[in-house]
């Protein structure tokens, strides 16, 4: 199975996420961009991958149409607004999230908010 991480930045963040991949036999190829990757840089290999580790590209009807093996998407946060749902569904591709990943981290960023309101 070949997967495609198209976060940036994935090689650094998730080495764990790495190993179990390959340690159950799939090939990663990695977005060495580093950017985000767009249609134009995805169009040509999707039709190539069975997974794909998203960050926030975008995978709307017209990317899904030209990924025919694609089984499932793995989105690397909480949202899903950058993943056309229906069009996901239609096509029986399974999708997962990350949700309260960032719960704490969000919290804790209102709060300094706050405090460097009150010190105005």
């Amino acid at each position: 199975m070949r997967v495609l991480s198209a976060l940036p930045n994935y090689r650094t963040l998730c080495p764990e996420g790495i190993r179990l991949l390959e340690e159950n036999g799939c090939e990663i190829l990695f977005n060495d961009l580093g950017r985000p990757m767009a249609y134009e840089d995805l169009k040509d290999i999707v039709g190539e991958i069975d997974g794909v580790v998203a960050g926030v590209d975008v995978w709307d009807e017209k990317l899904l149409a030209r990924a025919p093996r694609l089984k499932a998407i793995a989105r690397f946060g909480v949202g899903v607004d950058n993943l056309d749902l229906k069009a996901c569904q239609k096509r029986g591709i399974t999708v997962t999230n990350c949700p309260g990943v960032n719960t704490n981290s969000v919290a804790e960023h209102a709060l300094m908010l706050c405090w460097a309101c009150s010190a105005i």
